[in-house]
């Protein structure tokens, strides 16, 4: 039986060897999951940065430009070429000015 606890005992030990490393191991795996996510969330923020300084260059040129957001629509005139200009005088449609 002695030569059963000393065996029990060397076992014990390598386990707890084990469990050291199985406890560094989970450590470095739960640094590197953290560092992974901290890439990513680096990556987002330049990305929402990004995004939001064109979002206030698109309204900087919109304000600029004279337009505001419920402004009506400009109607886009109808071109007419000579020739169909010339058939509605004829007809009627357009007067001569």
């Amino acid at each position: 039986m002695d030569e059963r606890k000393e065996t029990t005992g060397t076992k014990q030990k390598s386990t707890d060897a084990n469990n050291d490393a199985g406890s560094k191991s989970e450590a470095n795996s739960l640094v590197d999951r953290a560092d992974a996510a901290a890439e990513r969330l680096a990556k987002e923020n330049e990305r929402m940065e990004k995004n939001l300084r064109e979002q206030q260059e698109f309204e900087a040129r919109n304000r600029l430009g004279g337009r505001s957001e419920n402004a009506p629509a400009q109607k886009k005139t109808e071109e007419l070429s000579d020739k169909e200009y010339a058939e509605k005088v004829l007809s009627g449609e357009i007067k001569e000015e």
